[in-house]
């Protein structure tokens, strides 16, 4: 879509220490810990909100994860003419920012935040590689426990620019689900469909003003995303 970023995502893995427990022709397997980079963005996929209303707003996401490390298992197993991989990993999140819906009122669209994370890949071939497959599943969970308004004793109004960066006291919750088919037409060229889901979800715990007339306190606002792509992709 031309309203999408030109980059919408980013992931890195870098090796901290990790033991080969099993190797042998058919299967191996490694354990160790890891460290984590993941970025992921998005832009509007609608105007056709009411100002003033609370409700999911017209951004599906935004997530930076730039420190984080954990433990992690990879496994293979390999026969002639299919191969399966799986990796598992468990992060600590020592600072991660997600998208606040309220960025349409304040001059900030993000709510910085400690917490953790899991995934889990699921990859395999078949036909001397001509068919591929991949699953991936991620979840993200953050707290950003600001609570500058409650000790000050009020709350900000929209109009006001925010007097602290690390954003709204939350719990703030990101899931995505990611499935890949490859069929392999020629080399290095393969034609893939591709299906992701994208579910945000963030539990605000203080009140917040939407208005001079209404404010909202300790309440949940959650927002989807599915696309389906079908591509021409060329591995190096």
């Amino acid at each position: 879509m031309k309203t999408q970023p030109l980059l919408s995502r980013v992931e890195i893995m870098g090796s901290l220490l990790s033991k080969e427990v099993i190797d042998t022709e058919k299967s191996n397997l490694t354990l160790g810990m890891y460290q984590h980079f993941d970025f992921f963005d998005s832009d509007t996929i609608r105007t056709n909100y009411t100002p003033g209303v609370l409700e999911p707003c017209v951004v599906p996401y935004k997530l930076a994860i730039p420190a984080s490390a954990g433990v992690g298992i990879m496994f293979g197993y390999k026969l002639p003419r299919f191969t399966f991989h799986v990796t598992g990993h468990a992060n600590g999140i020592l600072m991660g920012g997600v998208l606040s819906d309220f960025y349409r009122l304040y001059h900030r669209n993000y709510n910085w935040g400690t917490g953790f994370s899991a995934k889990l890949k699921l990859k395999g071939s078949m036909c001397d590689d001509k068919l591929s497959f991949s699953l991936n599943n991620r979840f993200y969970r953050l707290y950003s426990q600001n609570d500058w308004y409650s000790d000050k004793g009020y709350s900000p109004n929209p109009g006001e620019p925010p007097v602290d960066v690390e954003g709204d006291s939350s719990r703030g919750t990101v899931y995505h689900l990611e499935g890949q088919v490859n069929y392999k037409v020629w080399k290095s060229l393969s034609i893939t469909t591709q299906c992701d889901w994208f579910n945000r979800s963030t539990l605000y715990h203080r009140m917040v003003a939407i208005d001079p007339s209404f404010s909202i306190n300790g309440f949940f606002i959650d927002s989807n995303q599915l696309s389906f792509q079908l591509m021409l992709t060329y591995t190096l």
